[in-house]
C-alpha cells in the first residue's frame, strides 16, 4: 500500500516537473521570438553605416555637409525607434512619414567651379559604387555632376553616375563590359573624355547621356 502511494506520489511529482519545464520552455521561446526582430539592424542603422563609411573617404567639405544633412533625420528616426522598443507596447510615430525610407538622392549643392574633381565620392552607398573622380559643370543652363568609377563588388564593370541639379534620382551609365573602372581625363564642351582601367577611351555626351568609344 505504501509502495503504491509512493509510486503514485513520485509520478505526480514528475508530472509537475514536466509541466513546469514545458511552461518554462514556452516562455523562453516566446521571449526569443520577441527579441529576434531587435537583433537585426534597422534600415536606418544600415543607411547610417553606409553614410558613415562614405564620410570616411570624402574630403570635400560641402559633400560632407550634404551627407551629414542626410544622416541627421536618420539619426532622429533611429533614436525614436530605440525609445519605442524600450516600451512594452510601442506607440505609433506622431509623424506618419517618420519610418518611410529616405527619398532618392538629389544633386549635391556644392561650389560652382566647373572642372574635374579629385578626392570626391558619389552620394550613394560605397557598397554599390567606388568613385575614382568626378566632373561638374553647367549644361544647357543646368548644373550637372558626373561621378566616374566602378561597381564596388564588380570592379571590372565601370560606370558613371549622373546627378543633374533638381533631379529626383541619379542616373547610372554602364561602361564597356570588362573594361574596368572609369575615370574622367578631359573635357570638351559638354563631352567628357573617359579612360577605362584597360586603357581604352570613351566619350560621354552629357546632354544625351550616351557613352561611346572614342573615335581616333
Amino acid at each position: 500500500m505504501n509502495r503504491r502511494l509512493w509510486t503514485t506520489g513520485t509520478y505526480f511529482a514528475l508530472l509537475l516537473v514536466l509541466i513546469g519545464l514545458g511552461i518554462g520552455l514556452a516562455l523562453y521561446s516566446q521571449r526569443q521570438a520577441m527579441a529576434a526582430p531587435d537583433q537585426a539592424p534597422s534600415w536606418q542603422q544600415q543607411m547610417l553605416t553606409q553614410y558613415t563609411q562614405t564620410l570616411a573617404v570624402v574630403q570635400d567639405a560641402e559633400q560632407r555637409a550634404f551627407l551629414e544633412a542626410k544622416m541627421a533625420p536618420l539619426q532622429t528616426q533611429e533614436a525614436a525607434r530605440q525609445q519605442a522598443l524600450a516600451h512594452v507596447a510601442p506607440t505609433k510615430p506622431a509623424d506618419p512619414n517618420a519610418l518611410r525610407p529616405p527619398e532618392p538622392l538629389a544633386v549635391q549643392q556644392v561650389s560652382r567651379e566647373p572642372g574635374i574633381l579629385e578626392g570626391v565620392a558619389a552620394p550613394v552607398s560605397p557598397d554599390d559604387f567606388t568613385t575614382l573622380n568626378a566632373w561638374q559643370g553647367e549644361v544647357d543652363g543646368r548644373w550637372v555632376r558626373v561621378f566616374a568609377g566602378a561597381h564596388t563588388y564588380q570592379p571590372e564593370q565601370g560606370a558613371l553616375i549622373v546627378l543633374p541639379e533638381g533631379a529626383a534620382v541619379e542616373t547610372w551609365v554602364e561602361g564597356p563590359a570588362g573594361a574596368g573602372a572609369l575615370r574622367v581625363v578631359a573635357v570638351l564642351d559638354a563631352k567628357l573624355l573617359i579612360e577605362a582601367a584597360d586603357g581604352s577611351h570613351l566619350i560621354f555626351d552629357v546632354r544625351a547621356n550616351i557613352l561611346a568609344p572614342a573615335v581616333p
